[in-house]
Formats: structure tokens, C-alpha cells, sequence
């Protein structure tokens, strides 16, 4: 009888302690992600190029150099895609993970078709290419595009600083739908 009651208390002792520690745990826990900690953020490049973050979108980017000058990528698939003298089928673009001080995207660009004089009717090869923004520290981010085409697999990396100088998303256009993959 003993053992038995003994036993008992052990699987109540359990039992509580169980319960008890998945009140302390949310059941959907999106705090501290990536763009959360870093949303209106901004991060410069060598070219004056400025990346900021918020949860809405994957990224923003602003260009001086370029018209229109600032654009933004969601999570989002989009059909006909034209760019670089092709009619992409489909562009997709997810988040693949996030924690605190990583974000990993992913772009998945399908075969389409040359729709230009020199290439028209030809085959326009499909890619995947993966974005990471890592957090080195308070003031460095890095930015590491890997590229994974018909031809094999290329990656490059930039090294951005965190920076005071600013940019108003209000104004940034949808970068897919105005011609730039990234």
C-alpha cells in the first residue's frame, strides 16, 4: 500500500508540475523574431544602398541611384513575371526561418520564356535564390545572397552598418512587380 500511495503522489507531483510549466510557455510564441527586434531599423551599404525591416514585409530597400528608388518584398507568388528579357511563370518569395538575430528568404523563380527580338520563344532557366540577414552585432549586418541556377551554385556577401539615416517606406513600390528579383 505504500509503493502505492507512493506512487500515486509522484504522478500528481507530475502531473502539477506539468500543467504548471505549459502556463508559463504562450501558445504562439512570435515574439522576438527577427523583424520584430529590428523593425525601423536601417542599414547601410558602400554604395549608400539602405535595408530596413518590419514584420509586414521580408525587406525594404532604398537606392538614390535607382527609379523608383525604394521597394519592399512580401511573402507572396506572383504569375508572368517580366525581367531581364523573359516571362518568368512564377516568382515566390517565403520566409524559410527566423529567430532573434537571423532571417532566411527564399526566392523560387520558375522557367519562363524569352520575350525579347534576340531571345523570343526561348527557354529562360528557373533559379532559387536564398537571401540571409544575420545580426553580427549591434552595429553590423550581414547579407548573404546565394544563388542556385542551371549553371551551379554562386553566393556573395555585404556587410552593412547600422546607421542613423533613415528612408519613408510609405513610399516604396512592390519590387517584384517592378522588375527586380533579388
Amino acid at each position: 500500500m505504500y509503493k502505492n500511495v507512493l506512487y500515486h503522489t509522484c504522478v500528481l507531483f507530475l502531473l502539477w508540475f506539468a500543467t504548471s510549466c505549459s502556463k508559463d510557455v504562450p501558445e504562439n510564441n512570435t515574439q522576438n523574431t527577427f523583424r520584430e527586434i529590428y523593425s525601423g531599423t536601417y542599414w547601410q551599404d558602400i554604395e549608400e544602398g539602405l535595408l530596413s525591416f518590419a514584420p509586414e514585409v521580408i525587406y525594404y530597400f532604398y537606392s538614390p541611384y535607382k527609379n523608383p528608388n525604394c521597394w519592399y518584398y512580401i511573402e507572396e507568388t506572383y504569375e508572368n513575371v517580366d525581367y531581364g528579357g523573359c516571362t518568368y511563370e512564377s516568382s515566390t518569395f517565403t520566409v524559410v526561418s527566423e529567430d532573434s538575430d537571423t532571417l532566411i528568404a527564399k526566392e523560387t523563380v520558375a522557367p519562363g520564356i524569352g520575350n525579347t527580338d534576340s531571345n523570343s520563344g526561348t527557354t529562360c532557366p528557373g533559379l532559387e535564390i536564398y537571401v540571409t540577414f544575420q545580426i553580427i552585432n549591434e552595429e553590423y549586418l550581414t547579407t548573404t545572397f546565394t544563388y542556385d541556377t542551371e549553371s551551379g551554385i554562386s553566393e556573395s556577401t555585404v556587410t552593412l552598418l547600422r546607421t542613423e539615416v533613415s528612408f519613408p517606406s510609405e513610399g516604396c513600390v512592390d519590387g517584384t512587380l517592378n522588375g527586380y528579383f533579388w
